[in-house]
């Protein structure tokens, strides 16, 4: 996914100024990741203290700008291993780069694909996947189009809040099929941007 068009609405909505993370390439070198990965978190970076869609990428308590590396779930969080055996590959091998409204972490595998792991709170191994994006480029494409619509979407029905905007049904159909071209998957039924999708639903004009 070619993120060149979308770098300036990135640094200019999401990462402004000081308010971005990034990571050390060279640190980041032998971490199982796939390379377009580690050039994103380098290169663009992830919001600092943004809170947007109710994610938030401050996922250690380091002052610095740049992070070293990718923690790995293991590594932020002591489950019991004996009770891991079904997800045991998953908790060696996923990236954790924030957390979720709730708390969760949100990963990064092997693949690039950037998920929330909920963790039972008893930290007994109990865990569910909530798919965001296939890449971290595409959630970052996501965000940038998310907002897009929504500022849209409330200029053009002049809300004064979020829950006041009124939205056209072809406008809907119209932006899912778009984002549809840029992460397929991520807007089936149980994904985490799904539930926006149907937040939108909601506001169409009946």
């Amino acid at each position: 996914m070619n993120f060149e068009s979308y770098k300036i609405d990135w640094r200019n909505h999401f990462c402004i100024n000081d308010k971005v993370i990034l990571y050390d390439l060279q640190e980041m070198e032998l971490q199982e990741i796939p390379t377009e990965t580690k050039y994103f978190l380098a290169t663009y970076g992830l919001p600092k203290n943004e809170g947007s869609f109710y994610l938030n990428f401050d996922n250690v308590n380091y002052e610095m700008s740049t992070f070293n590396r990718l923690p790995l779930i293991c590594d932020m969080f002591n489950l019991e291993i004996e009770d891991l055996s079904s997800m045991e590959e998953d908790y060696f091998t996923n990236y954790n780069i924030g957390s979720a409204g709730s708390g969760y972490p949100i990963t990064i595998n092997k693949k690039g694909e950037v998920r929330i792991i909920a963790l039972d709170s008893t930290l007994s191994g109990q865990y569910e996947w909530t798919f965001i994006n296939s890449s971290i480029t595409q959630m970052a494409i996501f965000f940038i189009e998310f907002e897009k619509f929504t500022i849209y979407q409330k200029e053009k029905s002049s809300a004064s809040s979020f829950s006041e905007i009124k939205v056209k049904q072809e406008d809907l159909i119209s932006f899912v099929e778009k984002i549809k071209t840029i992460d397929s998957v991520a807007t089936n039924k149980g994904s985490f941007w799904h539930s926006f999708i149907e937040e939108f639903e909601e506001m169409v004009h009946k």
